[in-house]
């Protein structure tokens, strides 16, 4: 739904630019749009995945051991650190008030010691 919002976007763009009526080939922004969201879908679903087979697979609690458990639930966690850290690092505006806040504070930092 994501994506087929961001082309159409592009599309009323394009439209309102001025150039022809047919439909243009998709735009570096939406293919940027697509990778994304693929490698977001693919990160969620290889750390969901395995628990999900191997609750399937161990239904009794017999199959697997208690430390193969441990290890396979902390991959979904692992998935979800790492989907929130790329939407971090994705988002060019709170990427840009992050790194411009912390500079602000360094900035008072120095002062405060300078003047001390």
């Amino acid at each position: 739904m994501i994506f087929i919002y961001a082309r159409r976007s592009t599309r009323r763009v394009h439209a309102t630019n001025g150039e022809s009526a047919q439909a243009p080939i998709l735009s570096s922004r939406d293919v940027h749009l697509l990778k994304h969201m693929i490698f977001m879908f693919v990160v969620f679903a290889g750390g969901w995945i395995p628990i999900y087979v191997a609750k399937v697979i161990n239904y009794s609690g017999t199959v697997l051991s208690p430390l193969a458990m441990e290890i396979l639930s902390t991959i979904p966690a692992v998935s979800l650190l790492i989907d929130i850290a790329d939407l971090f690092l994705y988002n060019h505006e709170l990427r840009r008030y992050l790194t411009n806040k912390r500079q602000t504070n360094q900035n008072i930092w120095v002062t405060d010691r300078t003047l001390q």
